[in-house]
């Protein structure tokens, strides 16, 4: 389904905060390199759906259960930042991206194929 114009905005806004959040408040977020690539909004604005990313180390087992400890800390932050655009703050859910990891799985498996080069009677039956 596509989002709306104003789904991307507000999705853009709380990537944005959240961001800045993350950089101010490591601990939360279990002192890990975090990034969000996405933020994803429900039509009616009431959930974001955030993606999370670490970077240089991988997530430990509890790291979402960690984050969600904190939810309530995030969120009321999160409000301060928005209070000037958004009527209502969006519920926060935190999911982990994994296209990281589909990206180095990919590349592990490229880097593993065995392709032997063309011979010459291959490439004159290309053309």
């Amino acid at each position: 389904m596509e989002e709306s114009i104003r789904q991307k905005q507000v999705g853009r806004l709380i990537q944005k905060d959240l961001s800045a959040i993350v950089q101010k408040y490591p601990e939360w977020f279990g002192n890990a390199f975090v990034t969000i690539p996405v933020v994803r909004m429900t039509k009616d604005l009431a959930i974001a759906r955030v993606y999370l990313s670490t970077i240089l180390s991988a997530p430990t087992p509890d790291f979402l259960k960690r984050i969600n400890e904190h939810n309530k800390s995030i969120r009321q932050e999160l409000a301060r930042r928005v209070r000037n655009q958004l009527r209502i703050v969006p519920h926060l859910q935190f999911y982990m991206d994994d296209a990281q990891q589909e990206f180095d799985k990919i590349e592990r498996i490229l880097a593993g194929l065995s392709i032997p080069p063309a011979t010459e009677t291959e490439e004159a039956d290309e053309f």
